[in-house]
């Protein structure tokens, strides 16, 4: 994402132009952990060359639920992302700064 991006969940519809015209800058540290959990997961899948299906299918997860950890729109548990860090043949790193 950078140092700026749009975040926002399922739940919301908006327009883009009312996101342009009223939407709120946010600094980086100010993103829900849910998205940058998110992101680290679609940045490992890539890395691996899987897709959501393939890794839904060597976790067990659905591919909805992969799409929505992905977005940032779950919350997943230690558990399942350790599933998905083994299927990708990685290991799951949680820090707290």
């Amino acid at each position: 994402m950078g140092s700026y991006g749009i975040v926002w969940n399922d739940e919301l519809d908006i327009e883009t132009e009312t996101i342009y015209e009223e939407g709120k800058i946010i600094r980086i540290d100010e993103v829900p952990a849910g998205y940058l959990v998110g992101e680290a997961v679609c940045a490992a899948r890539a890395r691996a060359g899987m897709s959501q299906m393939e890794l839904a299918k060597a976790t067990g997860i659905d591919q909805s639920d992969i799409s929505k950890i992905e977005r940032g729109v779950a919350n997943p548990s230690v558990s399942t992302l350790n599933r998905i860090a083994k299927a990708l043949g990685a290991n799951l790193s949680i820090s707290i700064a």
